[in-house]
């Protein structure tokens, strides 16, 4: 079977016992393994996990167990503003799952367009527009379209950090990863022991794998020549030293230098250039500038200034060397300055006297550049004032008159003595 072991057939002698063909064991089979495949769960029903079974014998090898039933996956329908020529809808909600609706979304009427406009500045990868927006119900069209900007490089990748823009932040060029290599950390010297560090990083001086040690290399012994002496330098006699730990053997003795012999040549000052004399050496060629006469300096005289006007063309101020005529700072042309507009403003004609018309001037030159013209007065709006009855004891009025737009009276009212009581 699956498990147990079997046998091969045998004979033996039912009379006497004795077997004429042996039975030999037989491996057991083991199982013919199935998997039950798993059953995922839904909102609202349980599933299964995955498990296993012999399909020979049946025996169950993995049971399954039950998954719980995952719930609604709540999703939210976002309200759908109503635009100028289309309905919207109310805020919803539904399965992301499986699809039922939760909440469902209704209707709202359609409104009208107002469009307003918002820049989106150009980035590194997206070009830039102009978005007009209806404030009443979001609709959008973009025109006005400006190229992208493109990448702007940051510093450049390393082994261990990749190359950003330093605009957007967005990876340009991915990191290098170490460049491996094995260094002398300590380098072994002619009579103590060195070092590597190992395996390190050439681009980065990362260390990667640890020291090894390396014998130390014992004495290479070279001849120092002798150095005949020049004017200006001392010269030497042969010695001998150790190239690699600087161990000198035969010390080299000091000749002292030459010395020049110097001829002057000398040099006038111009209005830049200082004057100086040149001490040339008959025997080496060395040259040195001495006794330096400074420079004249340039004989600066002023180029006036031009102002410029509201309509006339002005000038910087400028400057030039009187002596040798080069320009020091050259004038340029400044740009008429055109109008400086003020505004006169508009005065309101009252009842009695006369206003005036918005005007223009220019603030700079006086010019004028819209009149202002004289509008009328308006007259007084006269309201009548009614006239009221004396009483027993309190006073009365007669009829008068007011403007109903700046108060002035126009005709007073009088006062009327109380009538007094008349007893009964």
């Amino acid at each position: 079977t699956c498990t147990e072991t079997g046998l091969t057939e045998g004979k033996h002698c039912s009379v006497c016992g004795k077997v004429l063909v042996a039975q030999t064991v037989v491996d057991a089979l083991g199982h013919e393994e199935v998997v039950d495949a798993a059953v995922a769960p839904s909102c609202t029903e349980t599933g299964l996990t995955e498990g296993k079974h012999c399909s020979v014998c049946g025996e169950v090898l993995v049971a399954q167990t039950v998954v719980d039933a995952l719930g609604h996956d709540e999703v939210i329908d976002e309200a759908v503003a109503p635009t100028c020529t289309e309905t919207g809808l109310t805020e919803g909600k539904h399965c992301g799952r499986c699809g039922e609706t939760l909440v469902a979304q209704t209707v709202v009427d359609a409104l009208g367009h107002e469009y307003g406009a918002v820049v989106t500045a150009p980035t590194c990868t997206e070009g830039g527009y102009t978005t007009y927006t209806c404030s009443t119900c979001g609709d959008t069209y973009t025109s006005d379209l400006v190229e992208k900007l493109g990448h702007t490089p940051g510093e450049e990748a390393t082994c261990t950090a990749a190359q950003t823009c330093t605009v957007c932040g967005a990876e340009i060029k991915a990191a290098l990863g170490h460049d491996r290599e094995a260094v002398n950390e300590k380098a072994p010297t002619c009579t103590e022991e060195g070092h590597t560090i190992g395996i390190r990083c050439k681009r980065c001086g990362t260390t990667i794998i640890g020291l090894e040690p390396i014998p130390s290399t014992g004495h290479k012994v070279v001849t120092d020549a002798a150095v005949e002496p020049t004017c200006t330098k001392t010269g030497k006699t042969e010695g001998s030293h150790c190239s690699a730990c600087g161990e000198v053997f035969v010390a080299q003795e000091e000749i002292e230098a030459l010395g020049h012999k110097y001829d002057a040549v000398v040099t006038e000052p111009t209005c830049k250039d200082t004057g100086y004399t040149t001490y040339t050496c008959s025997v080496c060629g060395d040259t040195e500038k001495k006794d330096l006469t400074p420079a004249l300096g340039h004989d600066e005289v002023i180029d006036a200034a031009v102002e410029p006007g509201c309509e006339t063309e002005g000038k910087t101020e400028g400057k030039h060397c009187g002596r040798c005529g080069e320009t020091i700072v050259a004038q340029r042309t400044r740009a008429a300055l055109g109008h400086d507009e003020v505004i006169d403003e508009a005065v309101a004609p009252t009842c009695t006297e006369t206003g005036l018309t918005e005007g223009k001037h220019c603030d700079r030159c006086g010019e004028t550049l819209a009149a202002q013209e004289e509008v009328a007065a308006l007259g007084h709006d006269e309201v009548i004032d009614a006239a009221v009855a004396p009483g027993c004891d309190t006073e009365g009025k007669t009829e008068g008159s007011h403007c109903s737009r700046c108060g002035e009276v126009l005709v007073a009212q009088d006062p009327i003595e109380a009538i007094g009581h008349s007893w009964g």
